[in-house]
């Protein structure tokens, strides 16, 4: 099957987006499948990166505002993509339904990745893991009667790094902690927390930090950390799987990595960066799965520093978010969609 997969990354919205499509097109490229990627070029894209992993890809435009919109959308991203195609696998948060029809004068089916149920789609099949399964309801009146509603933790697009890897549940005492807000973080949480951590109180641990060359703050990261030895600072590591496996707590944001968080069993402290994340995080943080310390622009240092204290005494609660968490995902979320997309 021929394939086109349309998916952005950001300053703005993060790289999560991105990252989900590509471990999907990386089991599609291995079942035999060829593989399209369209992206816009905004501050902080991430065409190079796929480029690098071997992927086909083109660049949009970038756009005044960073927004896209449906139909102009589908006519630039049909226009530099060599159609006709099988399937448009659509992951994005400002793309609906006028997309969808659009692309189909070159895509016979679409796919759609969603998580928000915010607004009307046109597909064939539609990918939500962040609601239950028995959530699918909420896309009535959403998608047509018609579309597949792939709904639940069975369908989460864990990366192959992680799949490859087996859990290794956090139930001991807190000595290393892995704070990673993503490669963009706009709110700068990342160095609030590296200022937080600082604090004497937080003496005994290893906390590794974690960021990319698109934090416009980088090298404020850097100076900050500088001389206190027990901060290790990674740049768009390749290991971050490895340095999630071998953390005791993890402190981060409300995206995709919650996933692999969850399936490796490491209990997670969670601030939300944008509105986008909240409804998700606060579904998990009632079930108990994650503790949701807040929203960035509202969260004061007191407070972090304060659910930072309770958490890591906390041992219970660590060892049952981590098996619970570790519980709901088993790895083969990829392959089902993928599976799904053959067999459609």
């Amino acid at each position: 099957m021929k394939i086109l997969i349309r998916a952005d990354a950001s300053s703005a919205i993060g790289t999560g987006h991105v990252y989900r499509c590509s471990s999907l097109a990386e089991e599609l490229v291995r079942a035999g499948h060829q593989v399209t990627f369209v992206c816009r070029a905004q501050p902080g894209h991430l065409v190079d990166l796929l480029r690098s992993r071997g992927h086909d890809v083109h660049a949009l435009r970038p756009t005044d505002d960073g927004r896209a919109t449906g139909d102009r959308d589908a006519m630039e991203t049909a226009a530099v993509a060599s159609g006709p195609f099988d399937w448009c696998i659509v992951d994005h948060y400002g793309l609906d339904a006028s997309f969808e029809r659009a692309i189909r004068i070159v895509a016979r089916h679409v796919l759609v990745i969603d998580d928000l149920a915010d607004r009307p789609h046109d597909c064939d099949v539609l990918v939500d893991a962040s609601h239950g399964a028995e959530d699918a309801s909420v896309y009535d009146g959403l998608v047509p009667a018609r579309t597949r509603r792939l709904v639940g933790q069975d369908y989460v697009l864990l990366r192959a790094a992680f799949r490859a890897m087996a859990p290794a549940p956090a139930l001991d005492d807190v000595r290393r902690l892995l704070v990673s807000f993503g490669g963009n973080d706009p709110p700068g949480m990342t160095l609030r927390a590296v200022g937080v951590l600082k604090d004497p109180v937080f003496a005994s641990l290893h906390i590794d930090v974690t960021s990319s060359i698109a934090n416009p703050r980088l090298e404020t990261l850097r100076q900050a950390m500088h001389g206190h030895d027990r901060f290790h600072f990674h740049v768009d590591t390749p290991d971050f799987h490895r340095l999630l496996r071998d953390c005791d707590l993890c402190l981060g944001a409300g995206g995709t990595t919650t996933w692999e968080r969850f399936y490796l069993g490491k209990p997670s402290l969670v601030i939300t960066l944008a509105d986008n994340q909240f409804a998700f995080s606060d579904r998990l943080a009632r079930a108990q799965l994650i503790r949701l310390v807040g929203y960035a622009p509202e969260l004061d240092d007191e407070d972090l520093a304060r659910a930072l204290i309770e958490t890591i005494a906390d041992r219970e609660w660590r060892r049952s978010a981590a098996l619970s968490g570790m519980a709901l995902i088993d790895g083969g979320g990829v392959s089902r969609v993928a599976s799904a997309l053959e067999l459609h």
